[in-house]
């Protein structure tokens, strides 16, 4: 089986870096932060999407949902090279990823006081015993929403199915037992103005990430205008 490159994310001044690493492929992340109405949010989402994905690829991207998921699909263009995105947002936070040369990306952000002991019934035996508090709660709750994204289901989320071992204080392996087989993945985590955010990878068919190809960095979120 052919190794893929490892992961790297483009730092432009006002983007909110999630990963770097060597070689290839290339994953660009930014959070910003938002005081949007509920109906704008989505749209917002869509748009941080575009710009990254744009700065990703030096070209212009434009992003749609594919329904009835609601997944964001890059749409095709003669400009547009091979990109996936991934979007999240919380009441005053936005997240977008885009890369290239893999299956699939996905990006999740979660309060960290958020989520509660109500959330246990989330996680299998062996993740309960890390899931000992509410930050703890919120990393494993937002790495099985960004891997179900990268794992490209378009289906409703089932928590149960997506397995997270943790790898490091930063990083995690997921795998998901869906209807079509298996799907794996790397992943990584970071924090942002009280926020876990997480971004996981599924690789590209016949290729695998090796366990630490995703490393997680943190700055300031920047404002979305």
């Amino acid at each position: 089986m052919q190794s893929a490159p490892s992961l790297t994310v483009s730092i432009p001044l006002t983007a909110w870096p999630l990963a770097r690493a060597s070689n290839g492929v290339v994953v660009h992340a930014e959070v910003a932060t938002h005081a949007l109405a509920a109906y704008a949010v989505s749209a917002a989402a869509r748009s941080l999407a575009e710009r990254v994905g744009s700065r990703l690829i030096s070209a212009p991207v434009r992003v749609a949902c594919l329904m009835p998921s609601g997944r964001p699909v890059v749409l095709p263009t003669a400009d547009a090279g091979p990109c996936t995105v991934s979007v999240a947002h919380t009441r005053s936070l936005l997240a977008a990823a885009a890369c290239r040369y893999v299956g699939g990306v996905g990006i999740d952000i979660v309060a960290a006081a958020e989520p509660s002991p109500a959330l246990d019934w989330c996680f299998d035996a062996e993740e309960a015993v890390i899931a000992g508090d509410d930050a703890a709660r919120a990393r494993l709750w937002a790495a099985k929403e960004a891997a179900y994204k990268a794992a490209r289901i378009d289906a409703g989320f089932q928590p149960l199915r997506v397995r997270i071992v943790p790898t490091s204080a930063t990083r995690f392996r997921w795998s998901i037992a869906a209807d079509f087989g298996m799907v794996d993945g790397v992943g990584g985590w970071s924090e942002a103005g009280g926020h876990v955010v997480a971004v996981a990878v599924q690789p590209a068919p016949g290729r695998s990430l090796a366990t630490d190809a995703l490393a997680v960095i943190c700055q300031e979120a920047t404002p979305c205008s």
